[in-house]
């Protein structure tokens, strides 16, 4: 198995590491509703390297007195031409003039969640970054691991950081994929089928984003590009990009009889992005907003809101007609 090879860095590393075996680099850009000094440096020399660029950001506990939009607008102002974001969620812990070590503890699972949402409303995938112990799912778009020693964990995982005191005690991570697929875990645009050889064709319904979550246990999702079958496990969610319909319903007996497709629609499903695009059945998953049940009550709601303005202009204009007209007959 071949490995990408990245490391992880920040203002502690006063200048940026040889990145002649590297293939991407994590900086850290935030901490709390601060900038880390040495990012813009960093990124500069990240970006000479042709290297992929990620930027973390080191949450802190609100009662820090940092926000959580706080921290999200320094991120996001700080990390805004990065590849990949990521949510650094961890005890914040420092030192005294003394050396004498202190934690303020580490932002909450709700205010993460937040903070990754708000990322989501600027229109930015991000991950997560924890150690496989408090590890969970926040909303995030890929999982970014830590676990050090020799076998990875056991849960999923996009990105493992696998050794945190290598070479010029660097933490170090791994990516099980290629470049084009990192790249992607930050840019998971919806493929286009007609430049995709062997790819299954499908139709995009609705382009609305959100986020899917699988509603049925052992729920089987399929890659477009080989038409295999992998299954998800209830609970995780995924990014989600497109509704979309299969031109041909998909035949599991064919594929995999032992799939445990249930009898609902095989045709539309989500598009959930990634580095392998895949679709998830509609009857496996909920998407919220729903681009099917939302949209249509919205359009309804507008409608008839429409429709009410142009109900009260008539009646308007006719109580302004019969005024005419008893003046009309008063005065004739």
């Amino acid at each position: 198995m071949t490995y990408l090879y990245g490391i992880d860095i920040s203002q502690h590393q006063l200048h940026t590491p040889n990145l002649a075996n590297v293939d991407f680099v994590f900086a850290r850009a935030t901490y709390g509703a601060h900038g880390d000094s040495g990012y813009l440096v960093h990124e500069q020399n990240v970006r000479k390297a042709r290297k992929v660029l990620g930027a973390y950001h080191f949450s802190r506990p609100i009662t820090t007195g940092d926000t959580v939009a706080e921290q999200v607008r320094a991120f996001l102002l700080m990390a805004k031409n990065a590849d990949l974001l990521a949510l650094d969620w961890e005890d914040d812990v420092w030192r005294d003039a003394q050396g004498v070590k202190h934690s303020n503890g580490r932002m909450t699972a709700t205010d993460a969640r937040k903070f990754i949402a708000a990322v989501h409303a600027e229109g930015r995938p991000i991950g997560l970054y924890a150690s496989d112990a408090i590890f969970r799912d926040l909303g995030q778009d890929f999982d970014w691991v830590a676990k050090w020693g020799l076998t990875p964990p056991k849960r999923h995982w996009d990105i493992w950081q696998y050794d945190g005191g290598g070479v010029d005690h660097l933490d170090n991570d791994r990516f099980n994929g290629t470049v084009a697929q990192l790249r992607a875990l930050g840019d998971p645009a919806i493929p286009d089928t007609s430049t995709e050889d062997g790819m299954l064709p499908f139709t995009i319904l609705s382009d609305t984003p959100g986020n899917v979550t699988v509603s049925i246990d052992g729920a089987a999702a399929i890659l477009l590009k080989t038409g295999g079958v992998f299954q998800l496990a209830k609970g995780i969610s995924k990014r989600a990009y497109a509704l979309v319909k299969l031109d041909a319903p998909f035949d599991a007996a064919k594929d995999d009889p032992a799939t445990p497709f249930n009898e609902g629609d095989r045709q539309t499903g989500y598009l959930i992005g990634g580095p392998d695009p895949a679709i998830l059945f509609q009857y496996a998953a909920k998407f919220t907003p729903d681009p099917v049940a939302d949209c249509t009550a919205a359009v309804e709601a507008a409608v008839a809101a429409s429709e009410a303005g142009e109900a009260k202009r008539i009646a308007d204009a006719i109580a302004a007609d019969r005024a005419k007209a008893t003046v009309g007959v008063i005065y004739r």
